[in-house]
């Protein structure tokens, strides 16, 4: 029985290579003509990463504004401890700090494509 594994295995191995596409891309031709790469694609999707990366970046910041309005309200009308109050303030700022780092990283990601697809040529 193992005789027949082992010898079946290098004709899958065959028939599975064959089946995989091989590394180089397909392109198919404009049918416009051939037009010279141009980087206005790539700052139009650059720009619309970086307006997306604003957007939730305000939403997050006004979603933890919100919250902490609603605590200095409550605070307000039922004082809290020092405790509550600290412990809040550190979570807040927290919270904003992840926001800001997980926004930037997004951003110097849409940077470092922008620029890849402009030295490529990609569209």
């Amino acid at each position: 029985m193992s005789a027949v594994i082992r010898a079946a295995l290098p004709n899958a191995f065959v028939v599975l290579r064959s089946i995989l596409p091989g590394r180089r891309t397909i392109r198919i031709p404009n049918p416009h003509g051939r037009r010279c790469p141009s980087h206005w694609s790539s700052a139009l999707k650059f720009v619309g990463h970086v307006a997306t990366t604003a957007f939730v970046f305000v939403s997050l910041v006004t979603v933890v504004w919100s919250v902490s309005l609603i605590f200095g309200l409550l605070q307000s009308t039922n004082p809290f401890s020092a405790d509550a109050l600290r412990v809040f303030g550190l979570l807040e700022s927290i919270l904003i700090r992840l926001d800001a780092a997980a926004c930037g990283i997004v951003l110097l990601f849409g940077i470092g494509r922008y620029v890849l697809n402009v030295i490529k040529g990609d569209s």
